[in-house]
């Protein structure tokens, strides 16, 4: 109920473990998945079907991977494990091999392979062969694969001294071999299961991690949960239980599975047993060839999890009529591939550092939406650590959002918001310093419903129509390459992973993706490899009349076809790159061109595509286009106002400025005609402000635009331009003309198409003036209600009243303001500008609600409100948690903790169950305190000026 009051459209719930975090919450009664547990996820269907909310659950308990007690060591994720005993041959050899070590009493054999090791090769540590091998969390790989990759002396084993002696060995690792004469090392190798788990699961959900690489594990994984809750919530399931999720992969490496060497050989052509001693660090052939085996193998891995784990969990998901989501990023193989097969592919972003560290997830997870001609970008949203501890509100938080709206999400998925286990305690259950406070339990949860409207309508623009995008980026086929985003300025991009680059084709010098969408430029991002298959499509482009930016390759990866296949390489790099060097960057083949040694904006420039979006400001874009419109989304990420001068690649239509913070929309009069085809025109962006610019067919003959503006003979635009800041503040007199209305005093005058003039005289006695009080200010209290009267305004942490100063929660401000008879008049608005609030505030003028404000500039248009003479003004003001919290620890204890805060004792104190006041009087409750009483109070309440702003429109 708290989530549908302010506009929450459904919840993706996992069941976690808050133990695991460090955080000390007692257990509760109920096991995850246990007769209670189901019949309480029933009821939140029930309840959400009411509501008209959707549920999303996680595939298991926990927030990492897939798995549970239903999955058993055999069908958990399986790595290869080994051991060596050394003989001396020319004889026979009879022994016990000893098992290698196992995991969860599961073992089984691979093979057994005699080594003849070389002078150094016994010892010898192949660089990074854990990464190289398994699994890598982030990173380019330049070495994979180089024709240059030296071979250490005497470090090489011959292909000839690795003898397959399997069929010596038994079932209990009993060897009888004829061995021949020299010293051999016996490799006995099998798999067994990682001890990967999931994470932190829920008392009763804790269990292996399924086999990623096999059907049967996710299979048996969706049969232990979701199977069940589908045919729990019956007819529900596909309407309110709507999908099933996979969050992030935390849960390592794996290497093998069940069937591995028969998928080896059926996909890479080759017996992979004989290569098993790469991983024991020996050297096989040469540095090369065991570099291009561990690529064939890492190819394998990806494969098999796409294929197997995702795909197949997508296959699951729409048997049983639900979606699929997915946070595609760290797996064990390509990323982008696997993000393929999720219908609501979801990427993570941070506040911490402007969420810098998730842009390339997001870039990746909004490519793979655009490519597979699908329509929610989902993100878990404004993540956080230590930093967060209640200090962050949609006022301060928003900038960070609207960055990842330009970069593609179009679906915000908070995290986070903490179950709570009782209806007054607050603010209750947390994450500790983990994840956004975003629960019921926040002092400004009931002011929530703007922020969310002008998410909604962001969102909703932002599913319009198709992603314009001028450039291609085909991602490398290192299978755990992770994906690195372009930096561009006045353009777009999409990254294309290898299996979606199969479905380009070439219309008319365009690349055409496998969703229809259109790119002018193929840039190659590769680690020095290609295979032979996907320089030939490159090729073939090209040949039909693409144009391609990027560095030849030199080697092809993995075995297929070597050497031979590094010869075909050659010979095709020679035919696209042929002479190009630093000073020749362009070349004609076929149809189309290769560019080389120069920037992706300059090639774009050399085939004739001008910016998409340029500004002499620091502002983020994104652009959507429909069947007749254009949809631009501009971002002001400055913590100040910014005058703009926009040029937007639109010809010949009319731009509006669509406001999702208000749902206005307003026709854009001052814009004018660019060059090579694109339209001019001058926004104004408050702080960390945004909107959308929509641009329609120009068929409207009843609107003028408006092509100059002058303040007392002085320019302020012409032709479109804004002029720079002159004489009387014309930076807030632009921002306020371009608002529509204008408040300094002076003669305006407006030229529009056509020659025709308007002025405007703004008469120096109408003046702004500030509503100074008194105030009466009140505090809720159930026991004292706390009443002041204020001659000015101040921070609560600064008033001489303790109870004031540690306030968390909602204050109210009451004054007469004076409307003077000749400011209600045609022509004139009136706006209320509060100045400075900490945080949010909820505005009532003569007892009529006039809105909520819960970002700066905290400033709304109140011309209907009043009427001339007295009028009552009342504003309520929310603050934030903090100060409350630091207050409480100046009291006494009255549950045991720990140092950190965390709860030190197993059971929930005896009159918090009760439902009890605190017996030391503290007013907060926490499951993790974040504050200690010797830290500086916050600012809080209003801190104004208040101002009335007497505005005259130009009409």
């Amino acid at each position: 109920e708290a989530m549908k009051r302010v506009g929450i459209g459904g919840v993706l719930i996992m069941d976690i473990d808050l133990k695991v975090i460090g955080d000390g919450t007692p257990d509760g009664p109920v096991k995850f998945m246990d007769g209670q547990w189901q019949k309480l996820f029933l009821f939140s269907v029930s309840e959400a079907k009411r509501l008209g909310l959707e549920i999303n659950m996680a595939n298991d308990a926990g927030w990492t991977g897939s798995g549970g007690p239903w999955i058993t060591p055999e069908y958990a994720m399986q790595t290869v494990v080994s051991n060596d005993t050394i003989v001396t041959g020319g004889k026979m050899v009879e022994m016990s091999l000893p098992q290698p070590p196992s995991k969860g009493d599961f073992y089984r054999d691979i093979a057994t392979l005699a080594v003849q090791d070389q002078e150094n090769s016994h010892g010898y540590k192949i660089e990074n062969l854990a990464m190289k091998a398994v699994f890598a969390k982030s990173g380019i790989f330049n070495k994979f694969a180089r024709p240059d990759i030296p071979t250490p002396v005497g470090v090489a084993i011959p292909h000839d001294k690795v003898i397959n002696i399997s069929q010596f060995t038994d079932k209990s690792g009993h060897l009888k071999w004829e061995a021949p004469a020299g010293k051999w090392t016996i490799m006995r190798f099998g798999h067994t299961y990682t001890g990967a788990v999931n994470k932190p699961g829920a008392s009763g959900g804790e269990g292996p991690e399924c086999d990623k690489l096999s059907k049967e594990g996710v299979r048996r994984n969706f049969a232990g949960m979701m199977e069940k809750l589908v045919k729990l919530s019956g007819k529900d399931a596909g309407k309110t239980l709507v999908a099933s999720h996979i969050d992030s992969w935390e849960v390592g490496a794996q290497n093998w599975t069940a069937n591995m060497s028969e998928e080896f050989r059926k996909r890479r052509g080759y017996d992979i047993l004989p290569f098993l001693p790469v991983l024991r660090d020996r050297v096989l052939g040469n540095m090369q060839i065991t570099e291009r085996f561990l690529w064939d193998l890492r190819k394998t891995i990806s494969e098999l999890m796409v294929e197997n784990y995702v795909a197949e969990m997508q296959k699951l998901c729409h048997e049983h009529g639900l979606l699929f989501s997915m946070e595609p990023y760290n797996t064990i193989g390509s990323d982008l591939d696997a993000a393929n097969f999720a219908d609501e592919p979801m990427s993570e972003f941070w506040a911490r550092n402007n969420g810098d560290w998730y842009s390339d997830k997001v870039k990746g997870v909004s490519s793979a939406v655009h490519l597979n001609n699908r329509t929610i970008a989902g993100a878990e949203s404004f993540t956080c650590a230590e930093e967060e501890k209640w200090l962050m509100h949609p006022g301060n938080i928003k900038a960070i959002g609207d960055r990842f709206f330009c970069d593609g999400v179009n679906k915000f998925v908070f995290h986070r918001y903490a179950m709570q286990p009782w209806l007054e305690r607050k603010p209750g259950m947390s994450m500790g310093p983990f994840g956004l406070h975003y629960e019921r339990t926040q002092t400004w949860w009931d002011y929530l419903l703007p922020w969310h409207t002008y998410l909604s309508r962001c969102q909703y623009l932002l599913r319009q129509g198709t992603f314009v995008s001028d450039v291609l980026n085909l991602q490398p086929e290192e299978p755990i390459y992770r994906f690195k985003t372009l930096k561009l300025t006045g353009y777009d991009y999409d990254a294309c992973s290898p299996d979606a680059f199969q479905k380009i084709k070439v219309e008319d010098g365009q690349l055409v993706d496998g969703a229809g969408n259109k790119h002018s430029l193929l840039v190659l991002t590769h680690t020095g490899t290609m295979t032979v298959g996907e320089l030939s499509k490159v090729r073939d482009l090209v040949l039909h009349g693409a144009s391609v930016l990027g560095e030849p390759p030199i080697a092809t990866p993995g075995l297929a076809d070597y050497p031979n296949a590094d010869a075909k390489l050659k010979t095709m790099v020679n035919q696209l790159w042929g002479n190009l060097t630093d000073s020749v960057q362009e070349r004609h083949v076929g149809e189309g061109r290769v560019f080389r040694n120069i920037s992706v904006e300059e090639a774009l420039k050399r085939v004739g595509k001008v910016p998409d979006f340029t500004s002499d400001q620091k502002l983020r874009y994104i652009h959507r286009k429909t069947e007749d419109a254009d949809i631009y989304f501009i971002a002001n990420g400055a913590d100040s106002t910014e005058v703009a001068n926009c040029t937007f690649r639109v010809k010949g239509k009319r731009p509006a400025w669509w406001d999702p913070e208000t749902g206005r929309i307003s026709a854009i009069t001052a814009y004018s005609p660019g060059d090579g085809g694109t339209t001019r025109v001058p926004i104004i962006l408050d702080p960390a402000g945004s909107g959308f610019i929509v641009f329609y067919p120009d068929t409207q003959t009843d609107i003028q635009r408006l092509t100059s503006v002058t303040w007392n003979g002085e320019p302020i635009m012409q032709n479109g331009i804004v002029s720079p800041a002159s004489g009387n503040n014309l930076q807030v007199e632009k921002f306020l003309f371009l608002k529509g209305a204008i408040s300094s005093p002076g003669n305006y005058e407006f030229t529009k198409t056509g020659g025709k003039k308007q002025t405007l005289n703004v008469s120096a006695s109408d003046r702004s003036w500030q509503v100074t009080g008194p105030w009466k200010l009140s505090f809720p209290s159930k026991n004292n209600p706390i009443e002041l009267t204020l001659s000015k305004l101040e921070s609560w942490s600064t008033m001489d009243n303790k109870e004031v100063n540690y306030f968390s929660g909602t204050g109210k401000y009451q004054a007469t303001m004076h409307v003077p008879d000749n400011l209600l008049r045609k022509g004139v608005q009136l706006h209320l500008d509060l100045g400075r609030v900490q945080v949010m505030a909820k505005v009532f003028i003569n007892n009529k609600e006039t809105g909520i404000l819960w970002k700066a500039p905290y400033e709304l248009d109140i011309t209907s409100f009043v009427h001339s003479g007295e009028n009552n003004l009342s504003i309520e003001v929310v603050n934030l948690w903090i100060n409350r919290q630091i207050g409480d620890e100046n009291l006494p204890e009255d549950s045991e903790r720990n140092s950190n805060g965390t709860m030190k004792q197993s059971n929930w104190p005896e009159w918090i169950t009760a439902e009890k006041p605190s017996p030391t009087g503290r007013q907060s409750f926490t499951s993790w305190r974040l504050w200690k009483k010797e830290d500086a109070l916050l600012e809080s309440g209003l801190l104004g000026p208040v101002t009335i702003r007497i505005m005259h429109t130009m009409e």
